[in-house]
């Protein structure tokens, strides 16, 4: 999605993996969600994010949001500075009611 404002021009991007995209556009991106996942998932975008050891690990031992309340441990991104933390999902997104 592209938003064009007076003064400003800002795209919204989601993806579930970096495959064809190139690192440069991955590399400038602003602001980043990172999830927890499958050892494969979290090499794969650490290589494109060139995230730490300790980022990898971080996401690498989340639980499944279900296991855990809901709430899965993600790596915020905005610019130069990573955050680890969790995000909490909507029971009505999850199909729990």
């Amino acid at each position: 999605m592209l938003v064009i404002g007076k003064a400003w021009l800002g795209m919204v991007c989601m993806i579930q993996t970096t495959t064809g995209m190139r690192n440069d556009v991955l590399q400038n991106m602003s602001f980043t969600i990172v999830l927890g996942g499958n050892d494969a998932y979290v090499a794969s975008i650490s290589q494109a994010l060139q995230l730490t050891q300790e980022d990898a690990r971080w996401l690498t031992t989340a639980l499944l949001p279900h296991m855990q309340g809901l709430t899965t441990k993600a790596l915020i991104i905005t610019g130069p500075i990573k955050r680890l933390g969790y995000i909490e999902l909507e029971p009505t997104v999850k199909g729990i009611q």
